[in-house]
């Protein structure tokens, strides 16, 4: 019913509507989000479109706003707390072990977030000590100049901050 593209997508969604049987549309719907699952940049896309068509179920509601939550996940627009208790949320909601996803393989670990190197002029506003602001603008020009690599840059500013 659906191929394995986006290509014909508008196509597919006007015929599963004009589908009486109710598990027959759950199923064309499922493949489309299957589908939109390898193709994480028309996620934004398309879940707004498929919304207001899968209202029905809470099951296809709850795919469609894990794969958006994916989609943010791996985007990086948004900080580690949000994007976890986005997670934590549909985690209360859903059962997922069909897709064979731990949630706790989705959690962005303290580690890995907030305060990277390459992301400094994203968060060092948000640092409100100016001492502790100084110390890491001190640490990034150590960076750039050679005479500390980014990672121990970031755990220094771990440290620091946390």
């Amino acid at each position: 019913l659906v191929k394995q593209n986006l290509d014909d997508l508008t196509a597919v969604i006007e015929y599963l509507e004009s589908i009486k049987f109710q598990q027959i549309k759950s199923e064309g719907y499922e493949a489309i989000l299957n589908i939109l699952s390898g193709n994480p940049s028309q996620i934004f896309e398309w879940i707004p479109v498929l919304l207001p068509k899968i209202d029905y179920s809470k099951d296809l509601l709850c795919k469609a706003l894990l794969l958006t939550t994916i989609h943010i996940r791996s985007s990086g627009n948004e900080s580690r707390d949000k994007v976890n208790a986005y997670i934590k949320a549909l985690s209360d909601l859903m059962d997922l072990t069909e897709f064979k996803i731990s949630f706790d393989d989705w959690f962005i670990p303290e580690e890995t977030s907030g305060y990277a190197y390459q992301q400094l002029n994203e968060w060092l506003d948000d640092v409100k000590d100016e001492d502790d602001s100084d110390q890491i603008e001190l640490w990034a020009r150590k960076v750039k100049k050679g005479k500390m690599t980014e990672k121990e840059f970031e755990e220094k500013v771990k440290d620091l901050l946390l």
